[in-house]
């Protein structure tokens, strides 16, 4: 096998791309946070504006609404989500009602 010659410079700045994608590699994340103010759409948004106060999204969606989570509460006569928003996070599989108005949830959740 025969070692082919390698400039310094070409050296030098392969070794400083290394350094710069190892620098900016995102770090290993774990589930979801769940932020009350955050809303989220059920759909992809393509398109953002805004002025004064007011923010504009356009996209590929039909519902808007506060982040929840694996979790959410709703009125049994007209389905109108009730706050607070318990933002679980991860996967429900259970609820039980506790017996004073709350709930025991079960499943992969924190």
């Amino acid at each position: 096998m025969r070692l082919r010659f390698v400039p310094l410079r070409a050296r030098v700045l392969g070794v400083a791309l290394v350094l710069q994608l190892a620098a900016g590699a995102p770090a290993a994340s774990g589930a979801e946070i769940v932020r009350d103010p955050l809303w989220v759409t059920d759909g992809e948004v393509r398109a953002v504006a805004s002025t004064g106060k007011t923010v504009f999204i356009g996209g590929v969606f039909s519902k808007v609404g506060p982040a929840t989570g694996g979790f959410a509460t709703f009125d049994q006569l007209d389905g109108s989500s009730v706050p607070p928003f318990a933002g679980v996070t991860g996967t429900v599989n259970a609820i039980l009602p506790e017996g004073a108005g709350g709930y025991y949830l079960g499943g992969g959740i924190t």
